[in-house]
């Protein structure tokens, strides 16, 4: 908060200005002296200011060195009675005398009960080895067998694979405008027929991968493309809950149907 810095000085004189610093800022001046800020703890080193006293006519102004008043901030928080510590220095460090040699034996606690130092202990370091080791070849086996080919459904081509599609017609999905399902059956489908054309099983792959991992399939490129509005309505349905219309579900699925080779 703000505070007066009064300098003694005569009346008639001209005092010199203070300048603001990194330990105070000077808000004003008058006939007694600047209105200042304090920005530092503990008293303010203020400095002698020049004061010039102007005689009168015919005399000689005189220059006379002002001394600064003593200021003593308290170190007290904001908004609060609490005076903060001053912090001690130079700080104590309590370290013994001597080198860690000299005091390190006092740690050797085992010395004290009369009892040799304790060995590595083998057991423990053994046994969590040998859980690591099953734990590694469990791990193993179950990558192996989630890397053989799994089947999801009957092998379809052709007209089989578009009545597939074309029975979800008459699905209860679209009878009830379930079209979060709806669309899931239509995923697994498209995915299946991609799985069909390119002997790959598709169905840990988002569609986007799939769709790189495919781009260099001349024969499955019509698919591909064909199938691009029908991905992004599937991502709307199943991952937005976009919600659509009869008619629209049912061009999604005559268009998958079509893209099968049916009739």
């Amino acid at each position: 908060m703000p505070v007066r810095a009064p300098y003694d000085f005569p009346p008639a004189a001209t005092l010199q200005p203070l300048e603001s610093t990194e330990d105070w800022t000077v808000l004003s001046s008058d006939s007694t002296g600047f209105l200042i800020v304090p920005l530092a703890l503990d008293t303010l080193d203020l400095p002698a200011l020049a004061a010039v006293v102007d005689p009168g006519p015919g005399g000689a102004p005189e220059t006379l060195m002002v001394a600064p008043p003593v200021l003593v901030v308290d170190r007290t928080m904001p908004d609060t009675s609490y005076v903060a510590e001053v912090f001690i220095a130079p700080l104590a460090m309590d370290i013994p005398p001597g080198f860690p040699s000299d005091y390190l034996d006092r740690l050797e606690f085992w010395a004290l009960w009369s009892e040799a130092p304790p060995g590595f202990p083998w057991l423990p370091v053994g046994a969590g080895a040998a859980v690591l080791a099953a734990l590694a070849a469990w791990f193993a086996r179950r990558n192996r067998r989630s890397e053989a080919p799994v089947r999801t459904g009957p092998v379809l081509s052709g007209n089989g694979f578009a009545e597939a599609v074309l029975a979800l017609l008459e699905s209860p999905y679209l009878a009830s405008g379930d079209y979060m399902a709806l669309y899931r059956e239509l995923d697994l489908l498209l995915r299946r027929l991609l799985g069909m054309r390119s002997g790959r099983d598709l169905h840990a792959l988002t569609h986007r991968q799939i769709r790189k991992a495919l781009a260099g399939d001349s024969g499955i490129l019509p698919i591909l493309e064909g199938s691009e509005d029908l991905v992004r309505e599937i991502g709307l349905q199943r991952y937005a809950g976009w919600g659509s219309t009869r008619e629209k579900a049912q061009s999604d699925i005559r268009k998958l149907a079509s893209l099968g080779g049916g009739k």
